[in-house]
């Protein structure tokens, strides 16, 4: 039971990370590149194909290397995915931007199931499977579930964090400009030696 409590904590943290890119994906892909719902879809057709091929790799890779190897070496490409959505800038578009994050991503994340679903359910009783199977379950929408709400709790406080200074700078330009419009429009100076004067 121990596998299974190890593999079921490992996947509850990764789908949390998996459940949160698909969202902040979508969102980036419809509101910064301008898809429609249907053409978001599509641009995560790839998302399958990659998964396929990831478990296709695992399962060879399982009998050479090992499952929690081939779990780890999933987990890592998986993490490179998300390192490179993470720059992603709004004026990305989405060969060269959102494509290069999601085929790492994607072939990652079928690398790591394959073996985490064999550490979980290899050495539970024939008695416990179904329970097992249950729990295994039950920490993907769980992790999912807990791993979006923090994840985009953290989003919006630093988007929230950003759009003030943002807006902050703005007033401090927009007060500067006027002070030094006001100062120049009463100085005594010749129009000639205005750029150098200074700022109430």
């Amino acid at each position: 039971m121990r596998s299974l409590a190890g593999a079921n904590t490992v996947l509850l943290l990764v789908v949390g990370g998996l459940f949160a890119f698909f969202f902040f994906s979508s969102l980036y892909v419809q509101q910064i590149l301008g898809y429609s719902p249907l053409e978001a879809g599509l641009a995560f057709l790839p998302v399958t194909v990659g998964i396929g091929m990831g478990a296709a790799i695992a399962q060879q890779l399982v009998k050479r290397i090992g499952v929690r190897t081939t779990a780890g070496v999933g987990m890592l490409i998986a993490a490179f995915g998300l390192y490179l959505f993470a720059g992603v800038s709004v004026d990305g578009t989405y060969l060269s931007d959102v494509l290069p994050a999601v085929i790492p991503q994607s072939v990652g994340m079928g690398l790591f199931f394959v073996p985490i679903t064999l550490i979980a359910t290899t050495n539970v009783g024939d008695e416990d499977a179904g329970l097992a199977s249950g729990l295994f379950n039950t920490a993907q929408q769980v992790g999912g579930a807990l791993g979006l709400a923090v994840l985009s709790t953290l989003a919006a406080d630093k988007s929230a964090s950003v759009l003030e200074e943002s807006a902050a700078g703005r007033a401090s330009s927009t007060g500067s400009t006027r002070c030094s419009t006001a100062s120049r429009w009463h100085s005594p100076l010749p129009r000639s030696s205005w750029h150098s004067a200074p700022c109430c």
